[in-house]
């Protein structure tokens, strides 16, 4: 089984490749970090012809995952049942988690695209449910330097500190970057989500029942 990821990280392609470690799974790495680029200074719809592109470049896999948030919307309805989207699985299981949550990004280019996930989740489910989106845009910078550990402390302190104020059900870290964050989260009361190891479950899955 081969697994496809188009990502605009470099970083990303180790914390894949461990993920599927030991799982046979063969995965297929495209890395262009100019889609997220052009979709910062000219909006998410300049990188609509390179994101399809990008993936044609992994049509020889059998399901295939965009691990870019900002770049999600962009593949919605290439081919629903191979190509998936990095949040839907994670933002699905907030939802059924309860009723409010906490979605936490680090990026404005991708605070519409989240947004709109979730909403379109919770609308999904039938079940009444409400969001906050906290922003971390401080920390970004840290991320694009290598900084990971300035990285990861920003986004658990502002975590920390929102949580302190309000009651959540679910915190949502909407970017794989984040997901890192989660191992200094584990004293809150909300069940905090990360989104590779849920969508890669989801794309495997993916393929198996196209198999």
């Amino acid at each position: 089984m081969k697994i496809g990821f188009l990502h605009t990280a470099q970083i990303h392609v180790a914390t894949f490749d461990a993920i599927l470690d030991g799982s046979g799974v063969q995965a297929m790495h495209h890395v262009d970090a100019d889609l997220l680029a052009r979709a910062q200074i000219d909006g998410i719809d300049a990188a609509r012809q390179g994101t399809s592109l990008a993936i044609a470049e992994l049509s020889d896999a059998d399901a295939i995952l965009c691990t870019c948030s900002t770049l999600g919307p962009l593949i919605e309805g290439i081919d629903p049942s191979r190509v998936l989207r990095i949040d839907h699985p994670a933002f699905a299981k907030a939802v059924a988690i309860g009723p409010r949550s906490l979605l936490v990004i680090c990026l404005d280019s991708t605070k519409a695209a989240s947004e709109g996930l979730l909403a379109d989740c919770a609308a999904r489910s039938g079940t009444p449910h409400s969001f906050d989106t906290l922003v971390c845009g401080d920390a970004w910078p840290h991320f694009e330097a290598g900084n990971l550990e300035t990285f990861h402390t920003l986004i658990t302190d502002a975590i920390t500190t929102t949580c302190a104020r309000t009651t959540y059900d679910a915190v949502i870290l909407g970017q794989a970057s984040m997901a890192g964050s989660s191992a200094f989260l584990s004293g809150l009361d909300a069940q905090v989500l990360a989104t590779p190891k849920v969508a890669v479950a989801a794309v495997i899955a993916a393929a198996k029942a196209r198999a």
